[in-house]
């Protein structure tokens, strides 16, 4: 899949044993190097993927928490690396869990596994822009001097 670059809003519902859920809402960008999740409900955090360090601006808290990927776990690499498991359905295999993406003409509809601690988790884009470019300044991290650095 050539995707070079990648925005939409999101909807990602996650979902535990006991068929209870949550939602959030936001926007996500991407291109070959950098990713940023931006959530926007229920409450503001962004989530900014630079090779293969993560940082979690949580505003509510003032803090950032800044960590390894392992295995450059991100979105972009899920999506260019999952293989056709049929029309319109990707499998990404990592770890010996699955991720699938739903496509529609290729573009992706959605994202979709199960987590660690066995929740689904489904990730829903709408409004997607493909290969249209991303602004380079929405991957820049603007940390406030009062927030707190967990490492």
């Amino acid at each position: 899949m050539d995707i070079r670059t990648f925005g939409a809003d999101f909807k990602q519902v996650v979902t535990n044993e006991e068929n209870v859920s949550i939602s959030y809402e936001g926007s996500i960008y991407f291109n070959d190097e950098n990713a940023l999740w931006s959530y926007k409900e229920p409450i503001r955090k962004d989530v900014f993927i630079e090779d293969s360090i993560v940082y979690i601006v949580e505003y509510d808290l003032e803090q950032v928490i800044v960590k390894s990927l392992d295995n450059k776990v991100d979105i972009i690499n899920i999506i260019k690396g999952a293989k056709k498991v049929e029309d319109g359905l990707l499998l990404h295999r990592l770890d010996d869990k699955d991720i699938y993406v739903k496509l529609k003409s290729d573009v992706p509809q959605s994202v979709y596994y199960d987590d660690e601690l066995e929740n689904r988790v489904v990730v829903n884009f709408s409004n997607q822009r493909v290969n249209e470019g991303v602004d380079d300044s929405l991957f820049i991290i603007d940390i406030p001097d009062e927030f707190d650095i967990i490492r």
